[in-house]
């Protein structure tokens, strides 16, 4: 897949440095992450020169050299053990911020030690969006060409190019960026493990000695970079191209979480087969204890551990109703059975222990939310009404154990299958076409 978009832009011949697996550098001075895993590839060269296009970036505030040589030599496991602030091989998602800008300092450190003088930085500095390349939809730049630098010190680049940044016309937007994400941490961290200095000389070739950055392309006859979809005018190479980068979007995410939805399915069918009674039976229970109001926390935790979505909880719940559970104690387990079941707590497990707790912690305090509610305006009426929903024979009848549950098993997975895989191609459409900078003005940035 990255090969084809390689070839798709003229760049051959390529190679996918982690496409053999990765390998090991070690973090000589660290705080987060002892070691840092690059694509085995690079054990090719002896040799780097790193072209970075100078921008803004959703996580990160900035990528320039230092984000280049971390997350961008990054094997596939590097990249989300330095998002992940080492704390993951596989998920990028939830990690601390600070945890986050220091590990891509310590990541470029381990590829400065193994280059030694070996290598060699330049910034590009042209069309200075506030999204990352990576992003498909990126917000249009405010900054337009401010030059091309180049060093030996990664530090002292990257901090001369925000220095230019502060310094330009428009540069509130990526400011913003910068200072939100906290950006500038990832080169002091940098400095003060010996990468290179935040201190430097700033030497301008002659004036009439390079040419415009776009005079090239003119005497090529090229457009400029950013009209290069001019001439895409073929619509099947259009669509080839977008093809290619909705698959790449929809394989990592079905990598990073088909798993978790296999194990989710797996445990649910497991509750459900041998479980769902029990629990259900323990719900029935609390009828004769005297619990009151409190009553509404036990309600809510067992409509968490229910398998059953809201379709089956509905039925379920009339028949309890119909044996005279309390209504505030039914909308309780009701609230936290629709909203959580263990299937769900699985595919969260997914996005980090973070998000994971969250969803719990949230699904816990609506359904005790909707126990009190109907506890207190509807103390003296009825709040349901279940005409017309019976609660049907249960399916898991087969006499044998292990084939009642592969029954059970298989009507998850058909129930959900499809609907698992469209919502990932709907993340990847959502990834392709809609700008993080839209996401981050509406719900705020990873700024903890």
């Amino acid at each position: 897949m990255a090969k084809q978009v390689a070839e798709d832009h003229g760049f051959t011949p390529f190679e996918l440095l982690d496409e053999n697996g990765s390998m090991t550098l070690k973090v000589s001075n660290y705080r987060v992450i002892s070691e840092n895993y690059v694509g085995a590839g690079m054990a090719n060269y002896d040799f780097m020169l790193v072209l970075s296009h100078f921008k803004g970036h959703a996580m990160a505030g900035f990528g320039g050299a230092i984000k280049n040589i971390s997350i961008g030599l990054g094997s596939a496991e590097g990249k989300a053990w330095i998002h992940s602030g080492g704390t993951s091989k596989s998920n990028i998602w939830g990690g601390d911020q600070t945890a986050f800008t220091e590990s891509m300092a310590e990541a470029a450190s381990t590829v400065q030690e193994y280059y030694g003088d070996r290598i060699i930085y330049i910034n590009v500095m042209n069309r200075l969006s506030v999204d990352c390349d990576c992003d498909g939809n990126p917000a249009e730049p405010d900054i337009h060409d401010i030059g091309i630098l180049a060093s030996h010190d990664p530090v002292a680049l990257d901090q001369a190019c925000v220095d230019l940044v502060y310094q330009a016309e428009g540069n509130a937007s990526l400011v913003k960026r910068i200072e939100s994400r906290n950006g500038i941490h990832t080169l002091e961290h940098a400095e003060e493990i010996g990468i290179g200095s935040r201190t430097y000389e700033m030497v301008d070739i002659e004036e009439g000695t390079l040419t415009s950055s776009l005079e090239p392309l003119k005497a090529a006859g090229l457009p400029p970079i950013g009209d290069r979809g001019a001439e895409m005018s073929d619509v099947w190479n259009v669509l080839n191209r977008e093809f290619v980068y909705l698959w790449y979007y929809f394989d990592i995410q079905l990598r990073q979480i088909f798993w978790y939805w296999v194990i989710g399915m797996a445990i649910g069918s497991l509750i459900s087969v041998f479980a769902k009674d029990k629990i259900h039976g323990l719900f029935s229970r609390m009828q004769g204890k005297k619990l009151g109001l409190l009553g509404i926390i036990p309600a809510c935790l067992l409509g968490i551990a229910s398998p059953l979505c809201m379709y089956g909880t509905i039925p379920i719940a009339a028949s309890f109703r119909k044996h005279g559970m309390r209504e505030d104690w039914l909308a309780a387990f009701m609230m936290a059975s629709i909203l959580l079941n263990p299937q769900l707590i699985i595919y969260s497990a997914a996005l980090g222990v973070t998000a994971l707790t969250v969803r719990i912690v949230t699904c816990f305090i609506c359904g005790c939310a909707a126990g009190l509610f109907v506890f207190l305006f509807y103390r003296d009426k009825e709040f349901f009404n279940f005409d017309g929903f019976e609660e049907r024979a249960s399916r898991d009848t087969h006499p044998n154990l292990l084939i009642r549950y592969l029954l059970n098993l298989w009507r998850n997975i058909k129930a959900t299958g499809l609907y698992f895989l469209f919502g990932i191609l709907l993340s990847a459409l959502f990834q392709r076409y809609v700008s993080q900078d839209v996401m981050v003005d509406v719900f705020g940035g990873n700024e903890a």
